[in-house]
């Protein structure tokens, strides 16, 4: 049901009051302090956690009007107590909400969403926020809740500690060639999980390219790690189907046979630079030189994107001594003291400062021209952060 009514300057002078003491980074409110993940996900693959319930609120305001959700329940992949997986799944939420506004009312500022333990938390929530106030002024109580997506091919995924996607660079073709979600294996060395899918790519349909993958252990994934990298995987088909682009999708599964014994094609240069979150396509190697000893990481870069509308990226910095479990908690805790960001951040490791360098440039000069769903660019901060601080 939807309800239209009047809201006066006061009101939003005193919502803004409640907003700004419920929400902030840092403070207690829907989730409480903000989590610090500093160790290592183990190697060995963990039980899932049981689903919970939880609670949540949505709303929107831009310069015109104000948006509020229902209060309603959504199934959460872990304890309800758990402030970080709360975050996670506000996060989800927020996307979906603002993907909403922007589509049924030209939306045109960034949604906001709290996750709670029970639904008395996420009640008292929503008095705070609304329902919307009498007076001037355009509030609208949307009822929109939360519905998740039909499980996805992650359901059918056995446990791992680390899952992966690959995918071809943009060519002038302006085709897109695929792989599935699969378990990746941590004792593969450096392009061997790249070079079975490019050797796989030769041999059903001819196409010589070089490719990259996305791993869930780099994008500090930690909780529903299939589930999330799948997601991430539509996403990017998303995205260049949207641009124009053919996407493959294709039925390619690692085997150590493949990479050991296909011919692997030389790489061919890409015309556009590689999506946001996705490595720069690396030379592809022959699968002698992936048995030799493992490349040396010297340099690293680190990115926020989980709010589309502003993204925040690291100056490229020097890796050696240390690794994603050192960088990642160290990027967060700078963003969140600094720009009040609460969201995920990733980072990616590069051989050299040169071929990090390039990374950097084609991520935020893709992130500089895409559009988004409003026609609007994101707003892009180079921080100039790097490790240590």
């Amino acid at each position: 049901m939807r309800r239209t009514i009047p809201l006066t300057p006061i009101g939003f002078v005193l919502l803004g009051v409640c907003l700004s003491g419920s929400v902030g980074a840092g403070e207690s409110g829907p989730y409480g302090p903000p989590a610090q993940p500093t160790q290592k996900q183990p190697t060995s693959p963990a039980r899932p956690p049981a689903p919970s319930v939880i609670y949540g609120v949505c709303w929107g305001e831009d310069a015109k009007s104000r948006y509020l959700s229902a209060v309603f329940a959504g199934e959460a992949p872990g304890d309800a107590a758990d402030v970080s997986m709360r975050q996670g799944m506000a996060g989800v939420w927020k996307q979906a909400f603002g993907r909403y506004l922007i589509k049924e009312h030209n939306f045109q500022s960034a949604a906001q969403c709290g996750a709670f333990a029970t639904r008395a938390e996420a009640e008292a929530y929503f008095r705070q926020v609304g329902p919307c106030p009498r007076g001037p002024g355009r509030c609208v109580e949307t009822g929109w809740a939360y519905t998740a997506p039909a499980k996805g091919p992650e359901a059918s995924l056995p446990p791992a500690s680390n899952y992966a996607f690959c995918l071809t660079p943009a060519s002038s073709k302006r085709e897109i060639y695929f792989s599935t979600v699969q378990p990746k294996a941590e004792s593969l060395g450096p392009g061997q999980f790249e070079s079975s899918f490019v050797a796989y790519l030769a041999s059903k349909y001819g196409y010589k390219t070089s490719a990259t993958c996305w791993d869930s252990r780099a994008a500090m994934y930690i909780r529903d790690q299939a589930a999330q990298i799948t997601r991430a995987r539509q996403s990017k088909i998303d995205d260049y189907r949207s641009a124009g682009y053919t996407v493959i999708e294709t039925d390619w599964a690692f085997t150590s046979a493949t990479s050991a014994t296909s011919p692997t094609p030389p790489p061919v240069a890409s015309t556009r630079p590689a999506p946001i979150g996705l490595a720069s396509p690396a030379q592809t190697v022959p699968a002698a030189a992936v048995a030799a000893a493992p490349q040396k990481v010297t340099h690293a870069v680190c990115w926020a994107d989980f709010d589309p509308r502003t993204r925040y990226y690291s100056a490229v910095f020097d890796g050696m001594g240390s690794d994603y479990a050192d960088w990642m908690p160290a990027f967060k805790t700078f963003l969140e003291q600094k720009y009040q960001y609460t969201g995920q951040v990733r980072c990616n490791k590069q051989p050299s400062q040169a071929e990090a360098q390039k990374y950097w440039d084609n991520m935020v000069g893709l992130a500089r021209t895409t559009s988004l769903g409003d026609g609007s660019k994101a707003k892009i901060i180079e921080t100039g952060w790097s490790y240590p601080q």
